[in-house]
């Protein structure tokens, strides 16, 4: 049978039955090899009629992306491929399979460009790739930001300035943003300083005003965010103290006084830190800090201090937890004790009791009971060391003479020779054991306020000094009880560099002066003149300080002009007082006799009776039956 093809224009094309077979089998080895299946892992070939999608939006986060695309239909999956240079294909970009829009990829790097094209995955196969999209990130933060409150000197004034310094972010910044806020917290909101470079120094800052700062990198891909948030406060610079001096106390051993004037330029301390070494160049160190917190100056030093050795000082301003550079340094040699102690374990010269003393109690001035046999004139071999009077164990240790006059120490004053107080010459006044004869003896007393009660005025920086003699006169009597005295002259000095001597002279004398044991001293605030107390700062009695070096006791002492007295320190410029008691106003300092002191295991009754007060004393009253005297004083 032959079959018929019509062909437009021309004669029937006829073919026999073995024609058509072997034309069949022709067309199958022609198309088998496009039949079969490609076993490659490469993307099987693009579907040129599957619907593509298309990137919609790239968006950058911090270490992250955001990409989303248009859907197409027939869709079953899509398919993203990403790279770090343009020209992303399936071919050769880095796949992540069956995704859905939008999709955010993680843990990439800040200040760095991606690329990436989507495909659709039909039933069908894979659609051609997205047109390419990129989004390049933001720097990461700056970090390691931190902030220094600097001062630019003018003369004598100075220019508030902050440094602020960061980090270089080492991808994608091309330059820093600074923002700065007077309150926290600093926004990006805030006043900024564009294009900055790291340190930048901000000029527009004043003192004692607290500034908050943080920055951000900025590159190709945006502004970072934020760094953390740091601040500070200018502060005026804080400059060492000025005018600095170290004294020797007045009317007192082993004490040094330290006085300075704040800063002339700068910021107003709130304290001070005093130092002292007894070597030159003192380290401004917590172990050489001999009181800190101190608001006002005189500053008296007596911790620990030894008679005739030399300190050294330095005081620094302090505000908060800001110090100074120290102050110049100054030196003050300690005067010796004028209480030495019978052991003689002071390196230094005291001063010779020159005028003649009663021992009330049967104690010396360092509570040690006395000799009952030792009478003047006294000699190497009759000197009685519990006293507490020079000369000492040790000085007579050296002594070839008693009483020592040294040549080679001789003042002249007016061609006379004198010998000073405080060096190698040593000599010794009468003294008695007031109950040497008559255990229950006691000794009637004229009570004498100092001098500087009545006739200095005080402020609340005021170091008052509180003195008070007892004494008595026999010149009544008959015959006249006279003790030796020794003749003394001031020699040059006044109040803290006074300096007095003997020219080796003797007198009878019918005063002496009378050491009790049981005295104390009160001192406290009234509420008005005459007032009532509202708060009591100090009530020590004598006994109390016994063997203790140091502020806070109360004690008697030899001073220059040889006289015993009971002396006492009062620092109202150190003194912190509780609210809302205040320094300034009307005081009322009180001498009084306890009926007994307590000297180590013994009690001692008390031997002296306050029968008058001396002439000079006309503000001071006397309370003779209950053994007390009491002056008033004004603070201004």
């Amino acid at each position: 049978m032959k079959k018929t093809l019509n062909r437009t224009g021309g004669r029937p094309f006829q073919l026999c039955a073995h024609q058509l077979l072997l034309f069949l089998w022709t067309l199958v080895l022609l198309f088998l090899p496009m039949a079969g299946c490609n076993s490659s892992s490469s993307p099987p070939p693009a579907t040129p009629e599957l619907a593509v999608p298309q990137i919609t939006s790239l968006t950058s986060g911090d270490g992250t992306a955001t990409v989303a695309w248009t859907t197409v239909p027939g869709a079953i999956a899509y398919n993203l491929y990403g790279g770090l240079a343009p020209g992303v294909t399936p071919a050769n970009g880095l796949l992540v399979a069956d995704v859905v829009s939008p999709l955010t990829v993680t843990g990439l790097e800040n200040g760095t460009s991606y690329y990436c094209v989507v495909t659709a995955v039909h039933p069908a196969g894979e659609s051609f790739p997205s047109a390419e999209g990129s989004v390049t990130l933001a720097p990461s933060a700056p970090a390691s930001i931190s902030v220094t409150a600097t001062d630019v000197p003018a003369g004598e004034t100075y220019t508030p300035s902050v440094i602020v310094q960061w980090s270089d972010v080492p991808v994608g910044a091309t330059s820093y943003n600074l923002y700065r806020s007077e309150a926290p917290p600093v926004t990006l909101a805030s006043p900024a300083f564009p294009g900055v470079t790291s340190p930048y120094t901000d000029l527009a800052v004043s003192y004692d005003t607290t500034y908050y700062y943080m920055v951000t990198a900025v590159g190709v891909g945006g502004e970072s965010l934020p760094s953390q948030q740091v601040s500070v406060q200018p502060r005026l610079p804080l400059d060492a103290p000025v005018n600095v001096t170290a004294t020797v106390t007045e009317e007192a051993t082993r004490s040094i006084t330290l006085s300075w004037s704040p800063p002339l330029t700068g910021a107003a301390p709130e304290s001070y830190n005093l130092y002292r070494s007894e070597t030159p160049g003192v380290i401004v160190d917590p172990a050489n800090r001999i009181a800190a917190a101190v608001t006002a100056s005189p500053y008296v030093d007596t911790a620990g201090l030894v008679g005739g050795v030399t300190y050294y000082y330095v005081i620094t301003a302090v505000i908060g937890t800001t110090e100074s550079a120290p102050s110049a340094e100054v030196s003050a040699t300690a005067r010796g004790s004028r209480s030495t102690t019978g052991g003689g374990g002071d390196t230094g010269y005291g001063n010779n009791l020159s005028f003649p003393l009663v021992f009330a109690d049967g104690y010396g001035v360092t509570g040690t009971l006395l000799s009952t046999t030792v009478v003047p004139p006294y000699t190497l071999t009759n000197i009685d060391v519990n006293t507490g009077l020079r000369p000492t164990v040790d000085e007579l240790a050296s002594l070839a003479e008693f009483p020592h006059f040294d040549p080679l120490t001789v003042f002249l004053l007016n061609s006379v020779p004198y010998y000073e107080q405080q060096t190698v010459n040593t000599w010794q006044a009468d003294w008695v054991n007031g109950i040497a004869a008559d255990p229950g003896a006691v000794q009637e007393v004229t009570v004498d306020w100092g001098d500087n009660l009545a006739s200095v005025s005080f402020s609340a920086n005021s170091v008052i000094r509180v003195e008070t003699v007892l004494y008595q006169d026999t010149a009544l009597s008959d015959p006249a009880d006279t003790l030796t005295a020794y003749n003394m002259a001031l020699l040059f000095g006044s109040q803290v560099t006074e300096m007095q001597g003997t020219d080796a002279t003797t007198y009878e004398s019918t005063r002496r002066n009378v050491f009790a044991v049981t005295a104390r001293l009160t001192i406290e605030k009234l509420d008005g003149p005459g007032g009532n107390v509202v708060y009591t700062l100090f009530d020590r009695a004598l006994a109390e300080n016994f063997g203790i070096d140091g502020t806070g006791g109360y004690s008697a002492e030899i001073n220059v002009a040889g006289r015993l007295v009971y002396g006492y320190n009062w620092m109202l410029n150190q003194d912190v007082l509780p609210e809302p008691i205040t320094k300034t106003g009307w005081w009322r300092l009180t001498f009084s006799l306890d009926d007994s002191a307590t000297i180590g295991s013994e009690v001692v009754n008390n031997h002296t009776s306050l029968v008058a007060m001396d002439p000079s004393d006309t503000t001071a009253l006397l309370d003779t039956p209950n053994n007390f005297t009491s002056i008033e004083v004004e603070v201004r």
